[in-house]
């Protein structure tokens, strides 16, 4: 028995199913946008830009009790006055470390180890740059005073060796 059954060509049925779809659509007639990405784009980003928006209002509820201090809203410091406070801060440091020196056949301690017994009535200071040199002095910069407004560029001590 011979199996009479034709090939299916799919190309040809894909190809049949197009014009049979576009016979009754003039081709100058089919417009897609060529900016259809932009187009896409710009609607996002607005979207976007709403909903933060809305989020703002409902996070603040535009009461604002809720909105956080600003840095710059903190009692301004004068220059004499944002030295004078470090100043005071690294000798009450380096009382502490020639005091621990002595007491531990002088080893230097890590700065950590004494900052919280550095003590300066009514102010904060914590300073990015803590150095101990070798023979007890101390090494401060980039200083913040909490609660106050001053960001001055001054050093206490030196580095050495």
């Amino acid at each position: 028995m011979k199996n009479n059954k034709k090939k299916f060509n799919i190309n040809k049925a894909v190809d049949s199913t197009v014009d049979f779809l576009t016979k009754d659509i003039p081709e100058n007639k089919i417009v897609i946008p060529k900016n259809i990405e932009f187009i896409t784009t710009v609607v996002s980003i607005l979207i976007f830009f709403a909903l933060f928006m809305l989020l703002l209002k409902l996070t603040f509820n535009g009461n604002e009790e809720n909105i956080p201090k600003s840095y710059h809203s903190y009692p301004q410091l004068s220059i004499e006055e944002y030295k004078n406070i470090v100043n005071e801060y690294g000798d009450k440091a380096t009382l502490l470390v020639k005091d621990y020196m002595l007491n531990n056949n002088n080893s230097i301690p890590n700065f950590d180890d004494i900052a919280s017994d550095i003590i300066i009535d009514d102010y904060h200071v914590s300073c990015r740059d803590r150095i101990i040199n070798r023979d007890g002095s101390i090494y401060l910069s980039d200083c913040f005073i909490r609660g106050y407004y001053g960001n001055y560029d001054y050093q206490y001590g030196s580095i050495k060796d």
